[in-house]
């Protein structure tokens, strides 16, 4: 796991998230973090990227479903 990764990882834990890193799907693509809380049942898909030279501003995209977080620069999506 990378050093992002692992800062992301050791954010959702400090949040109450329960952690499964690293999942391969269908088609060789990985999830690298689904989480859930357990005391609010909020389940959450990170996918965590880094750059040194972000090519845009952290915004929020579409109707909210997908949002990127300004600590972490990860995006966060709620799970149905």
């Amino acid at each position: 796991m990378d050093p992002a990764e692992e800062i992301v990882r050791e954010w959702l834990q400090s949040q109450g998230f329960f952690t499964m890193s690293n999942i391969i799907c269908k088609g060789n693509k990985e999830i690298d973090f689904l989480g859930i809380n357990p005391k609010t049942e909020e389940k959450v898909h990170v996918e965590v990227h880094v750059s040194p030279h972000p090519a845009t501003a952290i915004r929020a995209w579409g109707d909210q479903k997908y949002a990127k977080t300004k600590t972490t620069g990860c995006t966060r999506r709620k799970l149905r």
